[in-house]
């Protein structure tokens, strides 16, 4: 059982560690090429601005010009980002092993494990340990008709001589032994002009199977 809660704090700390990161190109001219060269798994569409996973089977349409690249972080596999607005848009995939679950217990989904196990408290301390939040909620919700768990919490931004109040909303889904985080997050004040604009970034999200 610890087993498989390391692995969920590892999927909670990738998605907390994307924005900070410094952006690739592999996404921007010749990256097909770029993609294949890495993994051919990969594809991404520059014409229509999806990115699909052939491994993960799971796809993406970027629906607002952002810049691309594959994050940094060793379990994701695709990022979207501005960054004169700081705006950001993760993918995040772990294996969801079942020799990691109780033997005793029984996760249809992530529904069952949320209902389980302290999924808030869980989550909470992972994330404090980097950062200090404010205003974390989270709830079952479905995506894609997949179950699901959505959660959402804000944090004090400090970056040379300015501060502001940023909000991260991610959408966590287990399905064929893989976990999903799918993470976005914006400085508060912009998101509180639109936030449809950021809610509405996961119904872009396909799974292919």
């Amino acid at each position: 059982m610890r087993l498989f809660y390391f692995l969920i704090v590892i999927v909670i700390f990738s998605c907390s560690n994307h924005k900070n990161q410094s952006p690739y190109d592999f996404l921007k001219e010749g990256s097909k090429e770029k993609i294949k060269s890495k993994k051919k798994e990969y594809y991404f569409n520059e014409k229509d601005a999806v990115y699909t996973n052939f491994k993960h089977n799971v796809a993406f349409k970027e629906m607002y010009g952002w810049e691309t690249d594959f994050g940094i972080g060793k379990y994701s596999i695709f990022r979207s980002f501005q960054k004169d607005s700081a705006y950001t848009f993760a993918i995040i995939v772990t294996e969801l092993k079942e020799d990691l679950i109780p033997k005793d217990k029984k996760f249809n989904n992530i529904h069952s494990l949320y209902n389980y196990i302290n999924y808030d408290s869980l989550i909470i301390k992972s994330l404090s340990q980097r950062v200090k939040l404010n205003n974390f909620k989270s709830n079952k919700i479905f995506l894609k008709n997949e179950p699901a768990v959505k959660y959402s919490y804000k944090t004090l931004i400090k970056q040379f001589d300015f501060e502001y109040e940023e909000i991260t909303i991610t959408v966590q889904v287990n399905k064929n032994n893989k976990t999903y985080s799918f993470s976005t997050s914006a400085p508060l004040l912009l998101y509180n002009t639109n936030p449809s604009r950021f809610d509405t970034i996961f119904n872009w999200i396909h799974f292919l199977n």
